[in-house]
């Protein structure tokens, strides 16, 4: 079910949605840029100016993800951690839902 919203999406998109007037005009004329569609990225890469940035973004970005990661592996570990030693005690895991694990397992 969760992929037919995406796809309904972009038929509708598809058929309501049309191109600017402005973008027409200069298809028909032919002076629409030319080249591969990765050429912006490689711009991005020769010029020195913008490599730098390039860098620099990416190493802020992928910092984030990576730390957001770590916390998600490190949460969900305690968590099971944390659980998996209640029962073993005995005692009840503490839960938003304030279920009794005993029980559950």
């Amino acid at each position: 079910m969760s992929a037919r919203v995406p796809a309904l999406m972009v038929v509708l998109i598809g058929k309501y949605l049309r191109e600017p007037q402005s973008w027409l005009k200069l298809k028909e004329e032919g002076r629409l840029p030319q080249g591969s569609i990765l050429a912006p990225y490689r711009n991005l890469v020769v010029s020195t100016r913008w490599r730098r940035n390039l860098i620099v973004g990416a190493l802020i970005a992928s910092t984030g993800v990576i730390g957001l990661w770590a916390i998600g592996e490190i949460c969900g570990r305690s968590a099971a951690a944390r659980v998996q030693g209640s029962l073993r005690e005995g005692e009840p895991a503490q839960s938003a839902g304030a279920q009794d694990w005993n029980d559950a397992w």
